[in-house]
């Protein structure tokens, strides 16, 4: 080949230019572009989507650090985020999660030493979908968390250690008896890699991305890294890069709560955690809330959103901390001090209870599920209102307001009655709950006169939660006179029996006494506790409403159709002119068929004697004598008039 290139160019003075371009042709190798392939070419918003991407090079030159990828929508709103090696040579793997729906496209870049290789992301195709979102502060209360896409989270869940959570090597069985009984956020300890091997590493990653994979899927549990570390490496600069790693991998979920960095040391100086808080916050691409230990006191110092530390029952304070429970403490709380009354007050959502996977705790899965069922029913979004002097100074007790509901906790001394104050007029529902055993002992309706309505725990409760709350239409509904008598009977504590009256003031009529006797005897009515559907029921119930509605409108509309057509046809016969009615010709046939009605002869009447009419002789024509024949003269026919007939006057004159 070289020998006929240089006889054909032998004297042209063009050899040597053409041989140095075919020598690098032969000796460099067709640069190929990186393959991209992604999991799934359609997904919904909020639902992420794995990307693979892979050098042709087998990672040849390649510089070390994560690989940069740029998606984009129609509407060039663009996202970066980055993949981290697989272990394979040549090999990088993440996922990405779309805000919004539409049709994206992306670019992956790979540096390398003295290059740099591109390659095309295939087409994703985003559709709208029912998922929250990502987690956010709530504006307003401090108790809850929102979603960027709309919706509340209560935190209300467990913590595993990390060591449990390494060995846990299933999760799926496990995630749902923690869902089935009421958990909404899980926080999972993650092991620091020093001093474990890379098998034992891969596990603690492979159990969190489960965890992240079945909470997306579930859609209302949240999932939160915790993220310890060790002593050696508590610096926080050495802190941060390891933990960037992490936080590049599992930043795409919306499950992710939080990035607990319980493992950054609180005693280091305040510029070095900011820096270490902003190495996190650019290593994560969707924006997650940091959470750092409670003994800063104050997130905002070092550029974080909430505090995350050990439960304080003896000051529980409404602020946005995460708190752990099972820290100890000098003094003993009473029954329910530590659950109830955080519930009614205290942190982010209620305490995480440590819990450890497969042993079979159902006593912590128990209690979560009572707090569950009337957490539900709380709005804890809205801003909380503390009411004071229910109770004196030196008895515990704590009391808020939620919207419209009332929540409380206090240990009963005896027979105590509480005023409960601010009550609109109307129907409400009280709930007491024993604290020490979490059931419920009292469940009945009270009635409020609009100031104030009196509260009465049931006797030998140690300590007693309370929810109060309006019955639907009760400002509406008053109740008789006799109700209202045995409701306040119940509510008060030793109400003396009303005096008889005199023989003065008796009535004079006995059935109206055994009357009253008998209103004064009746019961007041206890409404039962509604049962809250589940998803499944709710939806049906909605289906069947919504087909009714529009068997309604449809019926509605036909009737509708209906009234036009006759209001249409009216008009049309009062416009039209009448038509003479057709009478038909009698025939032979028809009057055979017809029956003649009897004609009803007149009565006979007295003949009356007429007298007859003279007659009048007839005059004879006179003769006139003869005239002259006159010419006239001759003029056009004249239109002939008829005689009128003389058959009447002839007929007179007879």
């Amino acid at each position: 080949m070289l020998k006929r290139l240089a006889a054909l160019f032998q004297g042209r003075g063009t050899l040597l230019p053409w041989l140095a371009l075919l020598c690098l042709a032969v000796a460099s190798p067709a640069r190929a572009e990186l393959r991209v392939q992604t999991s799934k070419s359609t997904t919904g918003r909020f639902q992420s989507v794995g990307i693979t991407v892979t050098d042709p090079q087998r990672g040849l030159d390649v510089r070390s650090g994560p690989m940069s990828i740029t998606m984009a929508d129609g509407r060039d709103r663009r996202q970066t985020f980055f993949l981290d090696p697989t272990g394979a040579p040549g090999q990088w793997y993440g996922r990405f999660t779309p805000l919004a729906a539409g049709r994206y496209t992306g670019t992956a870049v790979l540096e390398r030493n003295e290059s740099t290789e591109i390659g095309l992301v295939p087409l994703v195709r985003v559709r709208a979908s029912k998922s929250q979102g990502f987690i956010r502060l709530h504006p307003n209360s401090p108790r809850v968390l929102s979603y960027s896409g709309g919706g509340t989270l209560f935190p209300l869940g467990v913590s595993i250690d990390a060591a449990a959570a390494r060995a846990q090597q299933d999760w799926k069985p496990e995630f749902q008896r923690m869902a089935a009984a009421g958990v909404t956020f899980i926080q999972v300890g993650v092991e620091w890699p020093e001093g474990l091997t890379t098998e034992d590493r891969r596990a603690t990653e492979r159990s969190v991305d489960q965890l992240l994979m079945l909470a997306e899927q579930n859609g209302r549990v949240a999932i939160q890294p915790s993220f310890h570390g060790s002593e050696p490496s508590s610096t926080p600069a050495t802190y941060s890069d390891v933990v960037s790693r992490w936080v590049r991998r599992w930043s795409f979920s919306p499950a992710v709560a939080a990035w607990d960095l319980s493992g950054l040391d609180a005693e280091a100086p305040v510029d070095e955690l900011r820096l270490a808080v902003q190495t996190l916050r650019r290593a994560d691409a969707y924006n997650h809330l940091i959470a750092v230990p409670s003994s800063l006191r104050d997130p905002k110092r070092v550029g974080a959103d909430l505090l995350v530390g050990p439960a304080d029952w003896q000051h529980p304070a409404n602020r946005r901390m995460i708190q752990i429970d099972g820290a100890e403490s000098g003094a003993s709380p009473l029954p329910g001090e530590a659950t109830w009354q955080m519930l009614v007050t205290g942190g982010v959502g209620m305490p995480l209870q440590p819990y450890l996977p497969g042993a079979g705790e159902g006593g912590t899965l128990q209690r979560i599920a009572a707090f569950a069922r009337v957490a539900r029913g709380v709005p804890f979004h809205a801003t909380p209102a503390q009411l004071r002097g229910l109770v004196p100074e030196d008895q515990p007790g704590t009391f808020y307001r939620y919207g419209t509901k009332l929540v409380g906790w206090f240990a009963p001394e005896g027979e105590q009655s509480i005023a409960l104050p601010g009550l609109p007029r109307g129907r409400h529902r009280m709930k007491v709950i024993d604290a020490s055993s979490n059931q419920v002992v009292q469940d009945l309706a009270i009635w409020s006169d609009g100031n104030r309505a009196e509260l009465r725990a049931p006797a030998g409760l140690k300590g007693a939660f309370v929810q109060v709350e309006p019955v639907t239409g009760a400002r509406t509904w008053t109740p008789p006179k006799s109700q209202r008598r045995v409701a306040l009977a119940r509510a008060t504590p030793n109400r003396t029996a009303t005096p008889r009256r005199t023989t003065a003031e008796a009535p004079t009529k006995r059935a109206a006494t055994s009357k009253r006797a008998a209103t004064s005897k009746r019961k007041v009515a206890v409404r039962k506790p509604v049962k809250k559907l589940t998803l499944v029921q709710q939806r049906a119930l909605n289906r069947k409403a919504a087909a009714a509605r529009q068997k309604v409108a449809r019926e509605k509309k036909a009737s509708q159709a209906k009234a036009a057509a006759r209001k249409k046809t009216a008009v049309r016969k009062k416009a039209a002119p009448k038509k003479k009615p057709v009478v038909k010709k009698a025939t032979a046939k028809t009057r055979a068929k017809v029956r003649k009605p009897a004609v009803r002869k007149p009565a006979a009447r007295k003949a009356v004697k007429v007298a007859p009419k003279k007659k009048v002789a007839a005059k004879k024509p006179v003769k006139k004598p003869a005239k002259k024949a006159v010419k006239k003269p001759v003029r056009k026919a004249a239109r002939t008039v008829p005689k009128k007939s003389t058959t009447k006057r002839s007929s007179r004159r007879s």
